[in-house]
């Protein structure tokens, strides 16, 4: 369920399903995506600035081109997720799944980067 929050960006319900949905360059600047299912879905060049994205599901997901600048993907199963030219700056990636995940050319400026730990050698081409 996407509703606007009257301000900049929308809410979702908390638990959605949308994986394998294709929502590409939709606004979702502060969306509260909190625990919902997005496995594969294509969310390339979407605005997802600030937004919440605590324990979401996130596997296999397209969001190359996105900007995810301030958003909190604390505890996200990225697993497998492309994120080719992204913008992840000052995102927190605190404990997430970052197994398999395509960061070429993404821009990670003031990201902490002790989450390399938990990124295999093929990851950053």
């Amino acid at each position: 369920m996407l509703t606007s929050n009257g301000k900049n960006g929308c809410q979702i319900e908390l638990d959605a399903d949308l994986s394998y949905s294709k929502i590409v360059g939709a606004d979702l600047r502060c969306a509260s995506l909190n625990d919902s299912n997005l496995t594969h879905a294509k969310l390339s060049y979407t605005n997802l600035k600030g937004a919440q994205l605590n324990f979401c599901d996130l596997e296999s997901v397209n969001l190359t081109f996105s900007n995810l600048k301030n958003a909190d993907l604390r505890y996200a199963n990225l697993s497998h997720a492309d994120l080719r030219r992204a913008v992840l700056q000052s995102t927190n990636l605190r404990y997430a799944d970052l197994r398999g995940v395509n960061l070429r050319d993404v821009d990670l400026s003031g990201q902490t980067l002790i989450v390399l730990y938990y990124l295999n050698q093929h990851s950053l081409y």
